[in-house]
């Protein structure tokens, strides 16, 4: 769904190998995993070595990689005696493919030089849409990436409720994040539906319906959820409406979005035991500007009943 790429500062001297920088980005799903920290500085010593026009493009382009966060430091690597030989000790957990000027006397199968780029069916490969099983840690597998480098983590889907088979879910994202090395605060949200007695009641005859539901679903997941917190992490919980008419199950999408990408969950966020598949879709940036919009107080299709916001 999204892979982490490892790029030899010395590859950019093969005029291909720049021409796919544009290929980067989550929406694209392939993302740059710097290593060592020093990647940045290599990056721009290599660069000061080609020709201007594609210095000045390349530019651009890390610039605005790193303005949204596709460009990620991979902490906790240890530098080696060579650029290659770290990228080949960091974990495939971690870096998914290795771009190198020259695959000459490596056997790693990472590797990939500018011929193996835009090949279908290659480690470049990135499909955009999966059928997978709907099992919490395979589910969790397709947005490990979002678990190690977000900040805010939405949890969406309509029928959300503390039990076991969306906290399983959850749990699997959190021990993904529990086992990267950054200590940055997480903001976990989950926004979900809480049906009244009956549809087109008014906002305040909802609130006063579903109170306890929204209770005892934000305790439960606050109680679930706590040992894999860390301290000043903090989950908020929202309850929604839909503003049109008679349409308070018309809420139906499930996604987990994030400030940096997100994917849709066709079948929920929910994992099954009896081996139920799921679709799993990569999101656009034009389609999470939308959503970011939607599932926020100001959107104009959700009517919020109700929020509750808990910092550990």
């Amino acid at each position: 769904m999204i892979k982490t790429f490892a790029i030899d500062p010395d590859a950019i001297k093969d005029a291909e190998v720049c021409a796919h920088f544009r290929y980067f980005g989550f929406d694209k799903g392939r993302i740059i995993g710097a290593i060592p920290n020093e990647w940045i500085n290599e990056l721009t010593r290599a660069l000061s070595e080609i020709e201007p026009t594609r210095e000045s493009r390349i530019r651009i382009h890390v610039e605005e990689l790193m303005k949204t966060g596709a460009i990620q430091r991979l902490p906790g690597i240890s530098p080696t005696n060579s650029w290659i030989e770290t990228a080949i000790a960091t974990s495939d957990d971690f870096i998914q493919g290795i771009i190198v000027e020259s695959k000459k006397g490596n056997g790693d199968k990472r590797l990939l030089d500018s011929n193996d780029l835009g090949d279908k069916g290659s480690i470049w490969d990135v499909p955009s849409h999966l059928i997978i099983n709907r099992d919490a840690k395979e589910m969790a597998q397709q947005v490990a990436v979002f678990m190690r480098h977000a900040k805010l983590i939405r949890f969406i889907d309509p029928y959300y409720c503390a039990e076991r088979r969306y906290l399983s879910f959850v749990h699997e994202c959190l021990d993904i994040r529990r086992q990267w090395p950054s200590k940055s605060r997480l903001c976990l949200e989950f926004h979900f539906v809480i049906k009244p007695n009956g549809y087109g009641r008014d906002l305040e005859s909802i609130r006063s319906e579903t109170i306890g539901d929204f209770s005892k679903c934000s305790d439960a997941t606050i109680r679930s959820v706590r040992k894999k917190m860390r301290p000043q992490d903090s989950c908020a919980f929202f309850q929604w409406v839909d503003s049109r008419v008679d349409a308070a199950d018309r809420f139906h999408e499930r996604y987990l979005l994030t400030e940096l990408g997100g994917v849709e969950f066709g079948g929920g966020l929910d994992s099954k035991l009896n081996k139920e598949t799921t679709s799993v879709s990569r999101l656009s940036s034009q389609t999470l500007e939308k959503l970011a919009q939607t599932y926020s107080k100001s959107g104009s299709r959700l009517t919020p009943v109700r929020d509750q916001t808990h910092i550990f």
